[in-house]
């Protein structure tokens, strides 16, 4: 089956995997949390920018003279979050985060906001699932489900 991939380069939910290859972190929750616990790698970064598809804050961050590490699908079509190999990067490069170092990141952003209310059709009593029968919804839920469990 072909890969389908699902980008435009002003959408901030972006996957070059087809729905049915996606990772599904919960399933490999033991492997998982064995291998954030397991032996750290050599800490380097100060900042992990995680989907911050311009960067801004990995830029003023190194500017400040640290080291960091932006993940994003825009910047890194190996950064996809739906698929294990992007996944396991980013596990791999959190091992590399200074004691006391930060994460700053947030789910895609487009399919939370409240402007996009009639897309998604999230609400306080469905805050995390929304319209399900949209791909970009599904995707993005699978999106913030795996970085949970990261």
């Amino acid at each position: 089956m072909p890969k389908r991939s699902i980008n435009t380069d002003d959408d901030d939910v972006q996957t070059q995997c087809q729905e049915g290859l996606w990772f599904d972190a919960e399933k490999h929750r033991s492997e998982i949390r064995a291998f954030l616990r397991g032996p750290k790698s050599t800490e380097k970064y100060g900042i992990i920018d995680l989907f911050g598809a311009s960067a801004q804050m990995s830029k003023i961050w190194r500017k400040a003279g640290w080291e960091t590490f932006a993940f994003d699908i825009k910047s890194n079509p190996e950064h996809d979050m739906t698929s294990a190999k992007g996944f396991w990067t980013l596990c791999a490069e959190a091992k590399k985060l200074k004691t006391k170092g930060l994460i700053f990141g947030g789910p895609p952003c487009s399919l939370y906001v409240w402007i996009s209310k009639s897309i998604h059709k999230r609400s306080q009593e469905n805050k995390f699932l929304g319209d399900t029968s949209r791909l970009k919804v599904r995707m993005s839920n699978r999106i913030v489900a795996t970085g949970f469990l990261f």
